[in-house]
C-alpha cells in the first residue's frame, strides 16, 4: 500500500487558522469590553481591601470635622468669657464715671436731718405698681407688729393698684409663688400678705441692694414706673457710694424722661447709729422719693 504524505503547506495553514481565531477572539473581547457600562475602576472599589480603604479615608474625614467643631466650641467659649470680662470693665469704667462726676459724698451721719417732704401727706401716690423691700434682720423682728402696721398703712393710702410685691433686702419673695411677677392687688392678696407676713422669716444682712437691684431689673419697666418702699433701721455695707451709683444707672431708662421707680425710705429707730437713714435720704432725694423717720417708742413693737 502506498502512504500518502501530508504536506508542509496543510500544516503551515491551519496554524495561521489557529491564530486567526484567537486574534478574533481577542478583537470580540475587546469591543464587548469598550461597549459595556462596567467601569474597570468600580471593579476595584468592589474589591474588599478597596471598601476598607474607602470607609478609612471617610472616619478620618468625620473625625476631622469633630475636632474642628470641638475647636471652633472652645473658641466661642472663650470669646464669651472674654465679652463678659469687657461687660464688666466697661460697668465698672461707668460707675467710675459716675462717681467722678456727681456731688460730693453723702457727708457724716452724724449730720443727718429729717428730710422736708414736699408733697401733702409726706408720700406720693400716683404709682399704680408698689414694691415693699423689708429688713428682715433681728433687731426689725424684734418689733414686726410695728412693721406691719407700716406697711398697712402704706397699703391703704394706695387702696387700689395693679400690682404689689414684698420681697426682703436680699430679693427673697415673701410670696414665692409670684416671683418676678405681680402680685394681683385684691382683697385676698391682701389679707394673704398680711397673714404671710407675720410668719416670714428670711435672712438679712441689713443691706437693700440686692432687693433694689432686683425690683429694678424685673418690676420696673411698667406704664408709669413703680414706687419703692425701703424698710430697715440699719445698713452694713462698706459703701454708700457704690449702692447709690448702682441703683442711679438702672433706674434712669434711656428711653424714659422720667425715674423708672420713686424710691422711698422707712427708717425704724432700732438700729445702731444713722447709716440707713443716711442712704436712703440720698437714695429718695436722687429718685424722686422722700424718707420718713418712724418715731415710735420701742415698746410699741412689743404690743
Amino acid at each position: 500500500m502506498k502512504i500518502k504524505q501530508r504536506s508542509n503547506f496543510d500544516v503551515g495553514m491551519s496554524f495561521l487558522d489557529i491564530i486567526s481565531c484567537g486574534f478574533g477572539a481577542v478583537i470580540m473581547l475587546v469591543i464587548i469590553a469598550k461597549d459595556s457600562k462596567f467601569d474597570p475602576i468600580e471593579a476595584e472599589l468592589f474589591k474588599p481591601e478597596a471598601r476598607t480603604s474607602s470607609e478609612t479615608q471617610v472616619k478620618t474625614k468625620i473625625r476631622n470635622l469633630e475636632n474642628e467643631i470641638n475647636d471652633l466650641n472652645r473658641r466661642k467659649r472663650d470669646l464669651e468669657v472674654q465679652l463678659m470680662t469687657l461687660v464688666e470693665e466697661k460697668k465698672d469704667v461707668e460707675i467710675s464715671s459716675i462717681q467722678s462726676e456727681k456731688k460730693p459724698s453723702v457727708p457724716n451721719h452724724s449730720n443727718i436731718k429729717p428730710i422736708e417732704s414736699i408733697y401733702a401727706g409726706g408720700i406720693p401716690v400716683e404709682r399704680e405698681y408698689v414694691v415693699f423691700i423689708l429688713d428682715t434682720s433681728g433687731s426689725m423682728k424684734r418689733f414686726w407688729a410695728t412693721v406691719e402696721k407700716q406697711i398697712d398703712t402704706i397699703l391703704s393710702i394706695h387702696p387700689k393698684v395693679k400690682g404689689i410685691q414684698i420681697m426682703s433686702d436680699n430679693g427673697d419673695y415673701l410670696l414665692q409663688g409670684y416671683s418676678s411677677r405681680w402680685v394681683p392687688d385684691t382683697q385676698i392678696t391682701r389679707q394673704r400678705i398680711s397673714e404671710k407676713l407675720k410668719r416670714w422669716n428670711s435672712f438679712s444682712n441689713s443691706n437693700p441692694t440686692k432687693g433694689l437691684e432686683k425690683a429694678l431689673r424685673f418690676h420696673s419697666n411698667v406704664p408709669g414706673g413703680i414706687s419703692i418702699y425701703v424698710m430697715g433701721d440699719d445698713f452694713t455695707g462698706p459703701s454708700y457710694d457704690d449702692v447709690i451709683t448702682r441703683i442711679q444707672i438702672l433706674n434712669q431708662k434711656k428711653d424714659k424722661k422720667y425715674k423708672s421707680a420713686q424710691i422711698h425710705g422707712i427708717a425704724f429707730p432700732w438700729g445702731v447709729g444713722d447709716r440707713f437713714s443716711t442712704l436712703m435720704r440720698e437714695l429718695a432725694q436722687r429718685n424722686d422719693g422722700v424718707l420718713v423717720t418712724v418715731h415710735f417708742p420701742l415698746q410699741y413693737g412689743r404690743n
